[in-house]
């Protein structure tokens, strides 16, 4: 009764703790897809089988940016000048901070950019060595018969302002926008280029031009596509030093922000 007890003749110590083994391995096999099954459960329970996710709407544009290229043109020139259309073009460019008014379909708009006007036609800047003043007068066709280029560039800082209403964005998040406001330039360069058969000349700067250019703007369109057109309430040249000519531009704003 007090005997001890043999171990199974069939098992070494060796094969004992290699059936020890296997034993751990099989339970730690078990507990994995328990764990498996239990966090599938909880997926399954959590996420009903017909949900969809949401995308967040993208927010429809601001126009925070905006690039504009059309044409420039002259009112009041002096008899016999003639701007030439197709080669006379307009490039503005700012960047705007939009200001909403509440939750209302109108905001304020304050900016910085960059303005040039490029003007093609038959005039020639001649100055006056007497008064200093600046005059148009076309070009004689008899003389001058073979012009290939005759243009005046001037480009300025600017500083708009808009006062802008939106519509309610569409299902493509685009929306109708108009906006009428005011444009302040500085002139920082001007230049003018004639090029003819036998001669190429470009001249810096342009005499008497006025430093400021200002006037209304107004734009009108849908999505990031826009009409534009300025009309400057300023002369193109200094008061008393030249013609009163008034620029005018018109085209087409992308507003991409």
């Amino acid at each position: 009764m007090g005997g001890k007890i043999k171990p199974h003749p069939a098992l070494s110590k060796g094969e004992g703790k290699y059936y020890l083994c296997s034993l751990k391995k099989n339970d730690m096999k078990k507990l994995f897809v328990l764990t498996a099954s239990f966090i599938f459960a909880l997926t399954a329970v959590a996420t009903p089988p017909d949900s969809t996710v949401t995308k967040k709407k993208p927010a429809a544009a601001k126009d925070r940016i905006l690039i504009g290229a059309g044409f420039a043109n002259w009112l009041n020139a002096p008899a016999g000048v003639n701007v030439k259309f197709a080669g006379s073009r307009s490039f503005d460019a700012a960047v705007m901070y939009d200001m909403p008014l509440g939750t209302s379909p109108i905001s304020l708009a304050l900016g910085l950019g960059f303005s040039a006007q490029n003007i093609s036609s038959n005039a020639q800047f001649l100055k006056d060595s007497v008064t200093g003043n600046t005059s148009l007068v076309p070009y004689d066709t008899a003389a001058y018969s073979d012009i290939k280029r005759n243009k005046v560039s001037m480009s300025y800082l600017t500083v708009p302002f808009e006062l802008r209403f939106r519509s309610k964005p569409d299902k493509a998040y685009r929306r109708w926008n108009i906006a009428a406001g005011f444009k302040v330039g500085l002139l920082v360069q001007s230049h003018s280029k004639y090029e003819d058969s036998k001669v190429k000349t470009k001249s810096y700067p342009v005499d008497n031009l006025n430093l400021l250019n200002y006037g209304p703007t107004f734009r009108f369109g849908y999505g990031q596509i826009s009409l534009y057109g300025y009309y400057a309430l300023s002369n193109v040249f200094e008061n008393g030093k030249g013609p009163w000519v008034t620029p005018f531009n018109f085209g087409l704003v992308l507003a991409p922000f």
